[in-house]
């Protein structure tokens, strides 16, 4: 036999002993894995329920609100989770002219604390559930609200409750792990155990209400679980007439979006009220002044600036004080001898050798302040003749009285 051949045969068998090998090892098996739900999932929790609705052949849609838009179709079950808030007398009226006329009403109670006006209209009344119920709700809530995970729910856990409804349909375990007792003279079915009755079933004119004190079975992240999926189509199943699915989600409103849809008029007169009172308030400065070129000022104006600065912050009579205590530092470096003398003598000596006014002299020798304009102004005329020297001519040392001042301290001018 050719040698290629045999070479040619014996890689085949190896290739078919392989892939023999790898499929008696090896199984192809399907695996699951969890994903978290998208952006619609989390801000529509029915989504999943309506969508279930949709494959079985009933038409789903929303329902943003009770309280507008024509009456409820015929045939319809109408899905009322909690947290309604307030519901007017119109929706009510809608509400129960919609089961009156054959449909279907499946609606979760309010919390036992809260007004219920739906519940109140529809005569079902609310108790607390035993401190028992209560407590199988708390643990439920505890092991049931991971979204992620496919947990079982065996009929001895906390809030699954095994149930029948009206026909020859089995039991089913379902989530039902609310906090309040319902009761209805005239429920035909009951659900619930000794701590309470969790659901019923209300025969109102054609149609029929269901109200059950918890719907979070009808979730997205729980109505895979256990048999809820099954009892919420059974429910939509209770009437023969049933041919659609509303759901009521309503929409998430900020207090400014309520003010503006409400009080749209209001808000548009206060905002320019404010506006003007705003413009009316606003200092006007005028228009712009063009600026000053640029120059060197004399040491006069800047002296000016500062004394008509401190003349506005209150500081006029320390101006006065501050320049005859500087006419008089200048005196005295003429006239040293000055500084010998009493006040008394240095007023008598300003007086006679600089031809002041008695009081004007008294003044600046005692370092008074001016307290008003006019004498400021007298102060700073009477500070200039001293800082000049130029008064009236020097008057001799013989007029002054002997005891003036000591012999030696009594030159004609002062030392150089």
């Amino acid at each position: 036999m050719n040698r290629s051949l045999m070479t040619g045969l014996a890689v085949v068998s190896l290739v078919v002993l392989g892939a023999v090998w790898f499929v008696s090892q090896y199984e192809l098996v399907a695996e699951e894995e969890s994903v978290p739900p998208g952006r619609e999932a989390w801000g529509d929790p029915y989504l999943a329920a309506m969508r279930m609705f949709d494959r079985l052949s009933l038409k789903s849609s929303r329902l943003v609100s009770l309280e507008s838009g024509p009456s409820l179709p015929e045939g319809a079950l109408l899905v009322a989770p909690g947290n309604r808030g307030v519901v007017s007398r119109p929706a009510l009226a809608r509400v129960l002219d919609h089961v009156e006329r054959g449909g279907v009403a499946l609606v979760e109670s309010e919390a036992v604390d809260q007004p219920d006006p739906l519940f109140d209209r529809l005569g079902i009344a609310r108790t607390p559930m035993t401190w028992k119920g209560r407590a199988i709700g708390m643990l439920a809530f505890s092991r049931y609200q991971f979204p992620y995970e496919r947990t079982a729910m065996p009929v001895e856990d906390a809030g699954v409750t095994r149930l029948t409804l009206p026909g020859d349909a089995p039991s089913l375990q379902v989530y039902l792990a609310g906090g309040e007792s319902l009761a209805h003279p005239d429920a035909t079915h009951r659900i619930g155990g000794p701590e309470g009755t969790r659901a019923l079933v209300v025969p109102v004119g054609r149609g029929l209400v269901v109200a059950v004190n918890d719907l979070s079975f009808a979730q997205n992240y729980m109505i895979g679980r256990g048999d809820n999926a099954e009892f919420l189509w059974r429910v939509s199943q209770l009437h023969p007439g049933v041919r659609s699915v509303l759901v009521l989600t309503g929409t998430p409103e900020h207090l400014g979006g309520w003010l503006w849809r409400h009080a749209a008029p209001t808000i548009v007169l206060v905002a320019l009220w404010i506006a003007f009172a705003l413009w009316r308030a606003m200092p006007r400065f005028g228009p712009m002044l063009p600026e000053p070129e640029a120059g060197r000022r004399r040491l006069g104006d800047h002296l000016l600036a500062c004394g008509r600065y401190f003349w506005s912050i209150g500081r006029g009579p320390a101006l006065g004080t501050l320049a005859a205590r500087s006419a008089m530092a200048a005196v005295l470096r003429r006239e040293p001898h000055l500084g010998l003398a009493a006040s008394a003598q240095r007023v008598q000596w300003l007086v006679q050798r600089y031809d002041l006014a008695p009081v004007m002299a008294d003044h600046i020798v005692a370092l008074k302040p001016a307290n008003s304009a006019p004498m400021l102004v007298a102060v700073a005329r009477a500070c200039r003749r001293l800082h000049l020297g130029a008064s009236s001519p020097a008057v001799s040392t013989k007029a002054l009285p002997p005891t003036a001042l000591p012999p030696k301290a009594l030159p004609d001018k002062a030392q150089p």
